[in-house]
Protein backbone atom coordinates (compact mmCIF):
# COMPACT_ATOMS: atom_id res chain seq x y z
CA UNK A 1 0.00 0.00 0.00
CA UNK A 2 1.24 3.36 -0.84
CA UNK A 3 0.94 6.21 1.49
CA UNK A 4 -0.35 9.49 0.33
CA UNK A 5 2.19 12.39 -0.63
CA UNK A 6 1.28 15.04 1.99
CA UNK A 7 1.63 12.61 5.15
CA UNK A 8 5.24 12.46 6.76
CA UNK A 9 6.89 9.15 7.45
CA UNK A 10 7.01 8.94 11.29
CA UNK A 11 10.92 9.47 11.22
CA UNK A 12 10.71 12.69 10.08
CA UNK A 13 10.14 15.92 12.30
CA UNK A 14 8.26 19.23 11.47
CA UNK A 15 10.18 21.94 10.55
CA UNK A 16 10.71 24.21 12.74
CA UNK A 17 11.62 28.38 11.55
CA UNK A 18 14.20 29.66 14.28
CA UNK A 19 12.16 33.05 15.13
CA UNK A 20 13.07 34.76 18.18
CA UNK A 21 8.67 35.92 19.30
CA UNK A 22 10.59 39.45 20.61
CA UNK A 23 10.65 40.07 16.66
CA UNK A 24 7.54 38.47 15.21
CA UNK A 25 5.10 39.89 17.54
CA UNK A 26 6.05 43.62 16.25
CA UNK A 27 7.05 42.17 12.65
CA UNK A 28 2.94 40.89 13.12
CA UNK A 29 1.20 43.52 14.90
CA UNK A 30 3.01 46.23 11.70
CA UNK A 31 1.56 44.10 9.04
CA UNK A 32 -1.60 44.14 10.59
CA UNK A 33 -1.23 47.95 10.58
CA UNK A 34 -0.83 48.21 7.17
CA UNK A 35 -3.23 45.53 6.08
CA UNK A 36 -5.94 47.45 7.75
CA UNK A 37 -4.51 50.70 6.24
CA UNK A 38 -5.30 48.98 2.74
CA UNK A 39 -8.52 46.76 3.48
CA UNK A 40 -11.01 49.49 3.80
CA UNK A 41 -9.91 51.80 0.62
CA UNK A 42 -11.80 49.28 -1.86
CA UNK A 43 -15.38 50.19 -0.07
CA UNK A 44 -14.10 53.96 0.32
CA UNK A 45 -13.71 53.59 -3.83
CA UNK A 46 -17.30 52.05 -4.20
CA UNK A 47 -18.92 54.29 -2.38
CA UNK A 48 -17.41 57.13 -3.90
CA UNK A 49 -18.42 56.52 -6.98
CA UNK A 50 -21.85 55.03 -6.65
CA UNK A 51 -22.23 58.80 -4.42
CA UNK A 52 -20.96 60.84 -7.27
CA UNK A 53 -21.89 58.89 -10.22
CA UNK A 54 -18.25 58.13 -11.34
CA UNK A 55 -18.17 54.81 -13.30
CA UNK A 56 -15.20 52.85 -15.11
CA UNK A 57 -17.43 51.92 -17.29
CA UNK A 58 -20.97 51.47 -18.67
CA UNK A 59 -21.97 47.79 -17.09
CA UNK A 60 -21.42 49.14 -13.62
CA UNK A 61 -24.22 51.85 -13.15
CA UNK A 62 -26.55 50.05 -15.78
CA UNK A 63 -26.02 46.61 -13.57
CA UNK A 64 -27.06 48.68 -10.19
CA UNK A 65 -30.16 50.59 -11.51
CA UNK A 66 -28.16 53.73 -10.77
CA UNK A 67 -27.57 56.79 -12.61
CA UNK A 68 -24.32 58.17 -13.92
CA UNK A 69 -21.78 58.71 -16.82
CA UNK A 70 -19.14 56.29 -17.46
CA UNK A 71 -15.29 56.94 -18.20
CA UNK A 72 -16.11 60.54 -15.99
CA UNK A 73 -13.06 61.07 -13.68
CA UNK A 74 -13.44 62.65 -10.28
CA UNK A 75 -10.25 63.91 -8.45
CA UNK A 76 -11.46 62.42 -5.26
CA UNK A 77 -12.24 58.65 -6.62
CA UNK A 78 -8.66 58.96 -8.56
CA UNK A 79 -6.80 59.62 -5.75
CA UNK A 80 -8.24 57.26 -3.54
CA UNK A 81 -7.91 54.69 -6.59
CA UNK A 82 -4.61 55.19 -6.69
CA UNK A 83 -3.66 54.66 -3.24
CA UNK A 84 -5.09 51.79 -3.03
CA UNK A 85 -3.21 50.76 -5.94
CA UNK A 86 0.30 51.71 -4.57
CA UNK A 87 -0.44 50.10 -1.41
CA UNK A 88 -1.17 46.85 -3.23
CA UNK A 89 2.34 47.50 -5.27
CA UNK A 90 4.20 48.19 -2.60
CA UNK A 91 2.46 46.95 0.99
CA UNK A 92 2.78 42.82 0.25
CA UNK A 93 6.01 43.28 -1.61
CA UNK A 94 7.00 45.04 1.78
CA UNK A 95 5.06 41.74 3.83
CA UNK A 96 7.64 39.09 2.06
CA UNK A 97 11.04 41.31 2.33
CA UNK A 98 10.24 41.46 5.97
CA UNK A 99 9.44 38.44 6.71
CA UNK A 100 12.37 37.17 5.18
CA UNK A 101 14.18 39.32 7.02
CA UNK A 102 12.81 38.13 10.24
CA UNK A 103 14.20 34.57 9.22
CA UNK A 104 17.67 36.04 9.04
CA UNK A 105 17.59 36.58 12.92
CA UNK A 106 18.81 40.01 13.44
CA UNK A 107 18.71 41.87 16.46
CA UNK A 108 15.85 42.90 17.66
CA UNK A 109 15.76 46.39 18.89
CA UNK A 110 17.39 46.96 15.24
CA UNK A 111 14.90 45.12 13.37
CA UNK A 112 12.26 46.46 15.49
CA UNK A 113 13.12 50.14 14.65
CA UNK A 114 13.85 48.68 11.30
CA UNK A 115 10.65 47.81 10.64
CA UNK A 116 8.64 50.68 12.23
CA UNK A 117 10.80 53.73 11.07
CA UNK A 118 11.79 52.69 7.45
CA UNK A 119 8.74 51.26 5.78
CA UNK A 120 5.89 52.28 8.16
CA UNK A 121 5.82 55.70 9.27
CA UNK A 122 6.88 56.29 5.44
CA UNK A 123 4.05 54.40 4.03
CA UNK A 124 1.57 55.74 6.17
CA UNK A 125 2.96 59.31 5.81
CA UNK A 126 3.26 59.44 2.42
CA UNK A 127 -0.08 58.12 1.48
Amino acid sequence: MVSPLFVLPSTMSPIALPVDPDLLRPFAFYSALLLAKMVPLPFLIARERSTKGVYENAEDPAFNGLKGKPGKKDVVVERIRRVHRNDMENIFLFLANAAIFVLTQPEVGFAVNLIRCCFLCWKVYFS
